[in-house]
């Protein structure tokens, strides 16, 4: 089950390896896009900066089965960037009492016409 403890973990591992990236010219990208919206029962944000960075998160509060007081949070959201090399990356997940579940796509996606 996704608690709101496992959910704040997952975010830190998010944050630290994107400080992990090397300075380069995205140090001087600036943020074009910032909403958030925070609920008793959840949360919703999106941001977007000028070198291309997209992410947005939906965050759903639900009771839970085994205690009293205990609660998940079932979130969905997708982020996108550029790999070092400038190859598209894009991640769609979904993180549930049933686990975290991402779809990554890495470069462009294919279309039927060639």
């Amino acid at each position: 089950m996704l608690t709101v403890r496992s959910f704040i973990l997952i975010g830190a591992i998010f944050v630290s390896c994107a400080n992990g990236r090397p300075a380069d010219g995205d140090a001087q990208a600036q943020t074009i896009k910032f909403n958030n919206d925070l609920r008793l029962d959840g949360y919703n944000f999106d941001f977007e900066t000028s070198n291309g960075i997209k992410r947005t998160e939906n965050g759903v509060l639900k009771p839970g089965t085994d205690k009293e007081n205990d609660q998940l949070l079932n979130v969905d959201g997708d982020f996108s960037f550029n790999l070092l090399d400038g190859t598209p990356m894009s991640v769609k997940f979904v993180a549930t009492e049933n686990g975290y579940r991402p779809t990554v796509v890495i470069g462009q996606p294919k279309s039927g016409r060639r």
